[in-house]
């Protein structure tokens, strides 16, 4: 429960909206979610209510949770959620003007993905290697680290430990 002037509260009663029995089971689904879990535990600081933002991040979940294999949601999330947190890219040319976005501008064919990447729908990802899914979450975390105060990431070793198995 929710009490003024503390900075810990606790929890009286939690249940599970929806049981996630893919992303349970689905060790990239998983990870995937660990990680996504501390980003948010790291960037959404605010007590007021964001009908908003719980609707993204719930429709992303069930999205994740009824479509196999896209091992991209992770990033795809990450760059829709910029919106929600206030600093969303203004327009898609951002990713290849170095001018207006150097923290993303790395070379115009990682660009095109980014920019793929945050227009389409988590169903229907560009496929990445494993260099390229790096370097993508690398720009992503740095454009993040740009915004939010984002420490040392425990989860993210887990994350590339798995994807890179």
């Amino acid at each position: 429960y929710y009490q003024p002037g503390r900075q810990i509260n606790r929890l009286t009663e939690l249940k599970a909206l929806r049981p996630l029995h893919h992303t349970r089971q689905d060790i990239f689904k998983s990870t995937m979610v660990l990680f996504l879990a501390e980003i948010l535990n790291k960037c959404i600081v605010e007590h007021d209510k964001n009908p908003a933002l719980f609707d993204f991040i719930s429709s992303a979940i069930d999205t994740l949770e009824n479509t196999p294999g896209n091992n991209n949601f992770h990033l795809q999330f990450l760059l829709k959620l910029t919106h929600y947190l206030g600093f969303g890219l203004p327009d898609t040319d951002s990713f290849i003007n170095q001018a207006v976005n150097p923290a993303f501008y790395r070379e115009a064919a990682i660009s095109r993905l980014l920019q793929q990447l945050w227009q389409a729908d988590f169903n229907k990802s560009p496929a990445l290697n494993t260099s390229q899914r790096q370097v993508i979450l690398q720009d992503i975390l740095h454009y993040y680290r740009h915004h939010v105060e984002l420490p040392r990431l425990r989860s993210l070793d887990v994350l590339q430990a798995v994807f890179n198995t």
